[in-house]
């Protein structure tokens, strides 16, 4: 059997372009199934109800990333594209909180040197985001005994002179981990006032006061409300 060129090459042509689809095809689906797994299977953290919670995030260093993508087994529920924020996503340092079946928290830390770092706060309800926050990472207990954890704390404040006591007015900003995340301003005044023996307000204020006591809110024994 006889074939001419003309038809080899229109043969050899047809071949090519058969493989270059099947090609573009493969590569196009190799693509969606990486950005797939890039935003959704990316490190274990835990488990927040019944749903797996993943955290993917591009890595400045050992100890800092960027841009996390949080998903819940296979639902993207976070993207920080905009969130310029340094985060630490060791152990230590992400904290996931279920209030009930479908209420809980996500918690990751971020740097905000030179002042104290940041818990940054996601309350998901029926697996979408529905509250976000920054909140001072100085104090976690439940140190009302009220059933939920409180979180935060008061900026660094400076002394006004060396080996002693005064220091200008900071105040406690505290809030609660329930089904809705508000700021606690009953529990925020007492810490205030009972280290300072005053409150003004929960905005800084350039007033020097004499600290009248110290306590570690995060080993306060549970069980015993602060009067």
């Amino acid at each position: 059997m006889r074939f001419s060129i003309k038809r080899i090459t229109s043969i050899s042509i047809i071949c090519v372009l058969v493989c270059m689809f099947f090609y573009n095809c493969n590569g196009s689906t190799n693509t969606n199934n990486n950005q797939n797994q890039n935003a959704y299977n990316g490190m274990y953290i835990g488990l927040l109800g019944k749903d797996s919670v993943f955290i993917n995030a591009k890595s400045l260093d050992d100890n800092t990333f960027i841009n996390p993508i949080i998903s819940l087994n296979n639902n993207l529920i976070y993207d920080s594209k905009e969130n310029e924020s340094i985060f630490l996503l060791d152990n230590k340092n992400v904290r996931i909180i279920p209030i009930h079946a479908n209420v809980g928290y996500i918690m990751l830390t971020t740097k905000d040197s030179p002042f104290i770092d940041k818990w940054f706060v996601i309350l998901v309800n029926n697996k979408k985001v529905i509250k976000m926050a920054y909140v001072i990472k100085e104090f976690f207990n439940d140190i009302d005994n009220d059933g939920y954890y409180e979180i935060g704390g008061r900026e660094l404040t400076d002394a006004v002179c060396l080996d002693c006591d005064s220091v200008l007015y900071q105040p406690f900003m505290m809030y609660k981990l329930d089904n809705h995340f508000e700021f606690d301003s009953i529990l925020s005044r007492k810490m205030t006032k009972k280290t300072y023996g005053v409150y003004l307000g929960n905005h800084y204020v350039d007033t020097v006061l004499l600290e009248q006591s110290f306590t570690d809110w995060n080993n306060i024994k549970i069980g015993s409300r602060l009067e």
